[in-house]
């Protein structure tokens, strides 16, 4: 009898155990994605620019984080979100679509393209992100567990097709209209 109830113990404590483990590990892969939707939502205000906003200064349900709506390239009266958000000497910079889309978002990127875009300022081709509004001295900082997580978050977002404008360049007085910048 004595046996039986250490062989049960032994089982149910190795269940709990198991369970334990595994729950720890689900809870452990969500984490990161969980920390990515509170900084996204809460503290980096990722969705303030980045998402189109609607009728009563609301964003637009189901395009949280797609960007600068294509269609409004030429407008240039609305609230930033929607027409761009308007700099000096005639620049313009449209917050980029960052759903996983695979042609207009970020879907192809990697964690380590996520992180050379706030490291080294550039675009997974290498290229540079320039006259833009993002403020990337302030992100710069950010802790790479933390970009992880927003990356980690942002790949579990619907993806919404919208390829946002292109950022204007600043156009300098004298010389043809454009400076180095």
């Amino acid at each position: 009898m004595q046996f039986k109830k250490l062989s049960l113990l032994a089982a149910i404590s190795l269940s709990v155990a198991l369970g334990l483990m595994f729950s720890s590990a689900a809870v452990a892969q969500q984490a990161p994605v969980a920390r990515g939707k509170y900084l996204v939502n809460h503290l980096s205000h990722c969705l303030s620019c980045h998402s189109p906003i609607g009728r009563k200064g609301r964003r637009v349900p189901g395009l949280e984080m797609s960007g600068v709506p294509a269609k409004n390239a030429d407008k240039r009266k609305g609230p930033p979100q929607n027409v761009g958000f308007p700099g000096p000497f005639g620049m313009r910079s449209y917050p980029s679509n960052l759903t996983p889309d695979k042609e207009t978002g970020i879907g192809n990127w990697t964690e380590a393209d996520w992180l050379n875009a706030f490291r080294k300022r550039v675009n997974p081709q290498g290229k540079k992100y320039a006259h833009t509004q993002m403020e990337w001295d302030v992100y710069r900082n950010i802790k790479d567990a933390d970009l992880k997580a927003i990356f980690a978050y942002l790949r579990t977002m619907k993806p919404v097709k919208n390829k946002a404008p292109a950022n204007i360049a600043p156009k300098f007085p004298g010389k043809g209209g454009k400076g180095k910048h």
